[in-house]
């Protein structure tokens, strides 16, 4: 079989490359698979255009090869063009000692810890370096079940948030909401950062305002135009319903961008929750802690005519207590691509 890699590599023929591919996978040769890889990466620095395989190669290492060798492609270059980022994609099939006893300790594993958090697992007797993400290596009791990616052979699913109804909601006339953005910023920062990936990829619209007074008087400011207002629905979420929904949209770089991972979005999601909630930036937030101040907010979704399909968080929130509210808006105009789709090329 090595002689068929070469074969295939000195006419330059990717799809015979993608073909052993698929064959070393379905006869798990594992050991074959990994010199394809290896190879056909070289190449590339000969003027060969094979670099397609070698990613398909690392993907099928990490998503269906042993550990000893799925640890092997975790931080692998050829990443950028999979399905989704490796370290998620190892985490989707391999539970967390199984790759921690063969792998490097670097921040592709440390992306790989987190995502097996994600997936349920307790890590917090291990040491874990590269601190990545700002929140505990185990799930609070009172997180969400989060929206996990699915990984195949030849595509992946991401499901998206459950559809929501409401009620039409009474606003006031944005005139008469008083706004105190300039004394919130670093809650804006944080609720802006859960989507602001979506920016980078697409015409996405991100916006965030604080208010004195009610979640309503915060959604107020965000709608344009009186007819949007009349059609503005609104529905009661838990704090655990509005993580999903943040974690969802802070995992993803929109419909054309580059997926995050799971990991990322529970990090993003957690900490706007907790600055929005009332605590500082230099707190060491306990996660059972943060999940009574989350419970004790109310959170809003909300929606308009405007946007009725595809990528869309419109969250609300207000502290009864300080009387503040907080929103966003995030949203991409041009996609007609449901919030929970199916890839089937990279992303």
């Amino acid at each position: 079989m090595a002689d068929a890699i070469g074969a295939a590599i000195a006419s330059n023929d990717l799809d015979a490359l993608n073909r052993l591919v698929h064959e070393f996978s379905s006869g798990r040769e594992w050991q074959s698979l990994l010199q394809l890889r290896d190879r056909a990466r070289a190449a590339f620095e000969r003027g060969y255009q094979l670099w397609p395989a070698a990613a398909h190669a690392a993907y099928r290492l990490a998503l269906e090869a042993p550990g000893e060798f799925s640890a092997l492609v975790l931080d692998d270059v050829g990443g950028a063009f999979a399905f989704g980022p490796l370290p998620e994609v190892v985490a989707a099939t391999h539970e967390y000692d199984e790759i921690a006893r063969c792998a490097m300790r670097n921040p592709a594993f440390t992306h790989f810890a987190y995502e097996c958090v994600v997936r349920g697992e307790d890590l917090r007797t291990e040491h874990i370096e590269h601190d990545m993400y700002s929140v505990p290596l185990w799930l609070g009791a009172w997180e969400p079940d989060y929206l996990l990616a699915e990984y195949y052979s030849d595509r992946a699913d991401f499901a998206g948030p459950d559809p929501i109804v409401g009620r039409v909601a009474k606003l006031k006339a944005v005139e008469a909401v008083q706004r105190i953005d300039a004394e919130c910023d670093e809650a804006l920062v944080a609720l802006r950062e859960v989507a602001v990936a979506w920016q980078r990829s697409s015409d996405a619209v991100v916006h965030v305002v604080a208010v004195e007074g009610p979640a309503a008087d915060a959604i107020s400011v965000l709608v344009r135009g009186d007819g949007v207002r009349a059609s503005v629905h609104t529905a009661s979420l838990s704090g655990a319903e509005a993580i999903q929904r943040l974690a969802w949209a802070g995992s993803h770089s929109g419909p054309q961008g580059r997926r995050r991972g799971a990991a990322a979005g529970r990090d993003v999601a957690l900490h706007a929750a907790a600055i929005v909630a009332g605590f500082n930036l230099d707190d060491e937030v306990d996660i059972e802690e943060l999940g009574g101040a989350v419970s004790d907010v109310n959170w809003l979704w909300w929606q308009a005519r405007d946007v009725v399909s595809g990528w869309s968080l419109r969250i609300a929130v207000e502290d009864p207590v300080d009387g503040v509210a907080f929103a966003i808006d995030a949203h991409i105009p041009s996609a007609d691509v449901d919030q929970g789709e199916e890839v089937d090329g990279g992303t």
